[in-house]
Parts: structure tokens; sequence; C-alpha cells
């Protein structure tokens, strides 16, 4: 884990503010993900694209982008696949640069730092992760159950 740490701080990372991101999927989708990958990917998937398109809409009402795809979004995602208990706990620890780069007039990508996520920016992350995760849940032919 060490290991791992300096080299994304060291090789990685650029030096902008890097903000985490864990997602906590409810218990009766655990056992699930820990077991089945391709699942658990797609699961994975869902929640850094409600990421992405959160940082990148920010970035385009706070920077007045024409256009959403003009905002470059960057992350890291590391599995952490159990709890403090050692209970399987399959969850994503997101490491999302907190801004955007933008192409400026000489065609040069350069970082804007965003402002920190209100409530509201959290809640439609989890909004838009959660439907994501039904869509998903229902292709591969599961449901939650009342959690």
């Amino acid at each position: 884990m060490n290991d791992l740490a300096v080299h994304l701080v060291d090789d990685l990372l650029p030096r902008v503010r890097v903000r985490q991101w864990i997602c906590s999927m409810p218990w009766s989708l655990r056992m699930a993900l820990g077991y089945d990958r391709k699942l658990c990917s797609e699961v994975l998937a869902t929640f850094a694209r409600a990421l992405e398109r959160s940082y990148r809409w920010r970035a385009k009402r706070l920077l007045d982008l024409p256009s959403v795809r003009d905002a470059h979004f960057g992350a890291v995602t590391i599995v952490q696949r159990f709890d403090s208990a050692i209970r399987l706990n399959p969850h994503p620890h997101v490491l999302v640069l907190d801004g955007v780069y933008v192409r400026d007039a000489c065609g040069t990508l350069r970082f804007h730092e965003l402002p920190p996520p209100t409530p509201d920016d959290v809640a439609e992350v989890a909004a838009r992760t959660a439907l994501g995760v039904e869509r998903v849940l229902a292709r591969h032919g599961r449901v939650l159950d009342d959690e």
C-alpha cells in the first residue's frame, strides 16, 4: 500500500489538489460484487462516470465553457475488498483531481481548480450512481432487496 501511494504521488498524479471519493454499497450487493468481477467492474464504472459528469458539468458552469467536452477529468480508482472487520466489502476509493484541465488558446492543457462539491453535488453523484447501478443489476438479472 505504501509503495502504491509513493508511486501515485511521485510518478502519476500531477501536483494539484486531489479529493478522495468513496462509494459504499448496500450489504445485499457486496457479496455479489466480491465474486462477480464483471458486475463489480460495471458498478465501479458507473460511480466513476457519475463523478466525471459532476466535475465536467460543474466546470462548464463555473468556467463558462462552451461544452462539457472542453473539461478534461482525471481520476484513479483503487478497489478495497474488505472492511476493518475483514469482512468482504468491495468498495472503490477514487482519487479525483479536484478540478479539470481545459485547453487554452494555444492548445495547452491548463488545470483549473474547482471549489469543493456542495451537498447537492454529492447528492447528485449518489443519485446518478444509484440509478446506474440499478440498470447494471437489471442487465445482470439481479435486483437489490429493500435496502
